[in-house]
């Protein structure tokens, strides 16, 4: 029994670590869900986008331009007030400097606004209860220059920042609450209407607990102005400015901690350690294990007609590859097809619908993921080479093309005119070259 106890102890605390490290993985994907803000408007007149300006009128003031605009008696006005706007790239470049740089990705810096903390106005100019939300984004670039990645918590706490922020909002709005008559009946809430001067104080709160005020430079206050329907006028906290699947992705970690996830998660989510590699077949060392498949080689187009980067040329030999693998039965879920440029992504996409189960897209597309084949459509206007050189400028779009191949590599393109680009030198002299696929 002492025997037979020690080895389930043992198997116990396999397990437990095993499920702590399948938490840690559902919790880096919240970090990165906490990094991915929804974006706000720009300032637009004609799109009711307004920034606040001192003296100026609030949208709510008889004297605010959209008083003019009638509505039906069944509409109202509905304000959307974003506290602390800042660029996201400003955020891209704060936490660069706590982070080292991943050499695979190929991602462009974001771009666009988005805000420190939002809330709702009702049509009276007085704040919509429970609608504000705090941005995870915003506190969680706080506790970077705050904390930096001291400990394996450093992004703990939003929930209590967000609280915090709640409740010194809500002394902001609200002018008093009269406790109810009786035990059935609820409090009655009055609230101020909202002037320069409080909207100042709010932007204040939402600044103090995220702390990025003066790193993001959050100053700006901005408006966008609804007209929505008067019954679903009121309806408030709605998560405008977070990752719409943040708190479940902690719902889930917290369940994966305890090893309360089914099978096929907790299957995907193994540890890399635990994953069995025996049964792999090296592709490079037995190109005879998979015989029905064209080797891997570059396709070589020179097509002289361009719409925008992509290449009419290119997408007919691309078709002739599809088609072939088609005809080969094979399972175009393990077919990955990527290009630098979004032109060329967009017009790859459409494949996805002729061929189903087609990954298609830009670089991006590939990170964190293999294929059994992926294509690499590399296009390029030849009326602009500077593009070519910019995507060859570092290695990443070859480290993802090569990397996420497991049995096959085919490359579209003009062969001369991107090997004279950095890196592709080697690609292209090391795969063997030629003119359209056909099946064996």
């Amino acid at each position: 029994m002492i025997v037979f106890d020690g080895i389930c102890r043992s198997e116990l605390g396999l397990a437990r670590k095993a499920d702590a490290k399948r938490a840690e993985i559902i919790e880096f994907w919240r970090t990165v869900e906490m990094f991915s803000p929804q974006s706000v408007e720009k300032v637009r007149r004609e799109r009711l986008v307004f920034a606040v300006q001192p003296g100026e009128p609030l949208p709510w003031e008889p004297d605010h331009e959209i008083a003019r605009r009638p509505l039906r008696s069944n509409q109202t006005w509905r304000h959307v007030v974003y506290l602390g706007t800042y660029r996201l790239d400003a955020v891209f470049e704060t936490i660069s400097r706590f982070f080292e740089p991943d050499l695979d990705s190929f991602d462009e810096r974001p771009a666009g606004e988005s805000a420190v903390a939002m809330f709702l106005v009702d049509e009276d100019g007085k704040a919509v209860l429970d609608s504000a939300v705090l941005s995870s984004c915003a506190w969680a670039t706080g506790q970077v220059l705050s904390r930096g990645r001291r400990s394996r918590d450093w992004l703990r706490g939003f929930e209590d920042a967000a609280e915090r922020f709640s409740e010194a909002w809500s002394e902001q709005v609200i002018k008093e609450i009269v406790p109810p008559v009786d035990e059935d009946s609820p409090p009655t809430v009055y609230r101020w209407v909202l002037d320069h001067v409080r909207l100042r104080a709010c932007l204040a709160a939402a600044t103090a607990p995220a702390g990025v005020g003066e790193a993001l430079s959050c100053t700006e206050i901005r408006i966008r102005s609804q007209i929505v329907a008067r019954r679903t006028a009121d309806s408030g906290g709605h998560e405008f400015l977070n990752s719409f699947i943040m708190g479940d992705l902690e719902w889930v970690a917290g369940r994966a901690a305890k090893g309360d996830v089914g099978a096929a998660l907790c299957e995907y989510l193994r540890p890399e350690a635990e994953i069995r590699t025996t049964a792999r077949v090296d592709v490079r060392a037995q190109p005879a294990a998979y015989p029905t498949l064209p080797p891997s080689k570059w396709i070589d187009v020179s097509g002289a007609t361009a719409q925008g980067h992509w290449i009419p040329d290119e997408g007919r030999q691309l078709d002739r590859v599809l088609g072939t693998l088609a005809d080969l039965q094979f399972d175009m879920s393990e077919v990955m097809v990527i290009a630098p440029f979004r032109d060329i992504a967009r017009q790859v996409s459409g494949r996805s619908r002729r061929y189903p189960g087609l990954v298609a897209g830009t670089v991006h597309t590939a990170q964190g993921k293999q294929a059994d084949i992926v294509i690499l459509v590399l296009g390029g206007n030849p009326q602009r080479p500077g593009a070519r050189q910019w995507a060859a400028s570092r290695p990443n779009l070859l480290n993802v093309a090569v990397s996420r191949a497991k049995r096959r590599l085919y490359v579209i393109g003009d062969r001369r005119a991107w090997a004279a680009q950095r890196h592709f030198s080697v690609l292209a002299a090391d795969l063997p070259h030629t003119t359209p696929i056909k099946p064996h």
